[in-house]
């Protein structure tokens, strides 16, 4: 069973959010289609993982790990009674000619290794299982859930630690009939344990150096007519609600700004004054936890993102979105 969510990464959901009121450089767009591909692949991995099943093992998604004063990011843990299973999951596409120490796309050599990556994060694994009283087992595989990866091997012992995508049902399938008792919730305690949040992720811009309004989902336009329940795009025709609007806006604020207090004006003037103050303020208690009172409050978003956020917060059917 999944024993952890599996949301955009933050560097992602700031990058999204500086595509939509900004314009990219082409350095950074780069980075935002990688970060992309990246959630994809993990996708692919769990929606291949549902489908064959996991009722009899544990797994973590996407966590970060202190160990030993150190942090590890994790994209996929396997908890059953034989221990744990680290996936580092790689949505490459194209073809890669892999040897021990270097992985290159045509005359490109990538700078970072995947099997080290593999090995570092495996390595951590076991020091965790050292430090705690259960001393349990752990391996890993390199997963490339993409169907149009192909990789060039010429050493043979190096496939055992790859999975590509024709195989991975197959791979994940054997877990099914995995056992997970008592050790394995053990072991599950020691992880939960140690999970933080991501310490890496410390990127901001000021709040003048994006535009300020809301936009349309669709097409990504800021031209919206304001209706009685809805906003209406001008360009593409869309509706959505106010509400979805401002949530949209409140994850935005989160990701772009880093520590700058979300308040009332803020909002006001982040969503280019779209909103009534009583609006803003009854939303902001709706989505997020009061901080401060009086002249200093100030607002922290409830919910990861967006996306979480919709998916929780019931709402009356005719204040719903659509599309004309």
């Amino acid at each position: 069973m999944f024993i952890t969510e599996r949301h955009r990464p933050s560097e992602l959901l700031h990058m999204e959010a500086m595509f939509s009121r900004s314009k990219l450089d082409d350095k950074n767009h780069n980075q935002l289609e990688n970060l992309r591909r990246g959630y994809e692949g993990e996708c692919i991995y769990d929606n291949i993982f549902n489908e064959v099943g996991h009722d009899n093992s544990y797994i973590y998604r996407d966590v970060y790990l202190n160990i030993e004063d150190s942090t590890t990011q994790y994209d996929s843990l396997i908890v059953t009674e034989e221990g744990v299973v680290v996936n580092e999951i790689k949505n490459f596409s194209g073809t890669y000619t892999v040897s021990d120490d270097s992985w290159a796309k045509g005359n490109f050599e990538l700078p970072d290794d995947p099997f080290a990556q593999l090995r570092r994060a495996i390595g951590k694994m076991r020091r965790l299982s050292l430090s705690s009283d259960l001393q349990f087992k752990v391996s890993g595989k390199l997963i490339f859930p993409n169907e149009e990866c192909t990789l060039i091997i010429a050493d043979e012992s190096l496939k055992q630690n790859i999975i590509i995508r024709s195989n991975l049902r197959r791979y994940l399938a054997r877990f099914k009939n995995s056992f997970s008792g008592n050790f394995a919730r053990e072991i599950c305690e020691v992880i939960t344990e140690h999970i933080v949040v991501n310490p890496y992720f410390k990127s901001a811009v000021d709040f003048d150096d994006v535009r300020h309004g809301i936009y349309c989902s669709e097409c990504a336009g800021f031209e919206v007519d304001s209706e009685r329940f809805h906003f209406r795009c001008s360009s593409c025709g869309s509706y959505e609600t106010k509400e979805t609007h401002f949530v949209r806006a409140i994850s935005d604020y989160k990701y772009l700004f880093g520590k700058l207090p979300m308040t009332t004006n803020r909002m006001m003037e982040f969503t280019n004054y779209k909103f009534s103050k009583r609006s803003v303020q009854r939303l902001l208690a709706k989505y997020c936890d009061r901080e401060g009172i009086y002249k200093s409050t100030s607002y922290k978003f409830k919910y990861y993102d967006f996306e979480d956020a919709m998916s929780k917060q019931p709402r009356n059917i005719r204040y719903k979105d659509r599309i004309d």
